[in-house]
């Protein structure tokens, strides 16, 4: 298992910690072992996700990369958080920045977790290409069986013969669902929007082009999949680290 060490971080995590006395060091070391013990563990679960088999150079370039971004997210948080806390304790709480300040600091935790939650499930998806082909052929059909019930829908309510009510519940849009699609809305005529509808059909085009990548990795290997990467929201190892400039972790 890839070596982690997060030490090179310790000079953030106190400023992260600034203010709080005797217990600085034992603070941000408890939180420095809390992101390691969960950078660690992610990495287990993509090892294992990638089985006995895998390619050790491939699984190795992917450790690398998942590493470097974690500390780099983590690290523009814990320098945003410094920043708020050292900004609060000099201004005691009155500064003018101080506002913005939690607000930025905020929005990179939050940038962090989303990161994780993404690239984490991207790369354990990496090694399971027949399962994640399987699953998103049953998206796909759901959003194919959705975008012929929605247009379907629209004819029977443009047509308005017999009970529209009962011919949407036949189609599978059932009680409040049928009356939420027959309401009328301002500016709007009942059913479903072009919007919704483009939607729909901009979500299966998405799924179609997933189809065949997964289609090539079950075929050709792992190893297709690691060379055509695409990650998602631009998380490559040049990831945005600019905030706070600890791109040299």
């Amino acid at each position: 298992m890839k070596n982690v060490n997060l030490d090179s971080l310790m000079l953030l995590a106190l400023d992260a910690h600034d203010g709080e006395a005797r217990v600085i060091l034992s603070n941000a070391t408890i939180t420095l072992d809390g992101y390691t013990t969960e950078l660690k563990n992610d990495l287990r679960d993509i090892n294992i996700s990638a089985g006995s088999r895998s390619n050790v150079l491939i699984l190795e370039n992917v450790f690398n990369d998942y590493i470097q971004s974690y500390k780099g997210h983590l690290a523009a948080w814990l320098k945003a958080k410094g920043e708020f806390v050292i900004y609060n304790r000099v201004t005691a709480g009155a500064g003018a920045r101080l506002n913005l300040l939690k607000m930025e600091e905020q929005e990179l935790f939050s940038k962090f977790r989303n990161w994780r939650g993404r690239q984490k499930y991207h790369y354990l998806r990496l090694f399971r290409p027949t399962k994640c082909l399987s699953q998103l052929k049953n998206k796909l059909q759901e959003r194919e069986r959705l975008h012929s019930m929605m247009v379907t829908a629209n004819e029977f309510i443009r047509k308005g013969k017999g009970d529209i009510k009962e011919q949407l519940e036949k189609l599978g849009f059932y009680d409040q669902r049928a009356g939420w699609i027959l309401a009328p809305r301002r500016f709007e005529s009942p059913g479903f929007t072009t919007q919704t509808i483009a939607n729909n059909r901009a979500e299966i085009r998405r799924l179609q082009k997933q189809m065949v990548k997964y289609e090539a990795a079950a075929l050709q290997g792992t190893t297709f999949m690691v060379h055509n990467i695409q990650k998602p929201g631009k998380t490559n190892s040049s990831m945005e680290t600019s905030p706070g400039k600890v791109a040299s972790l």
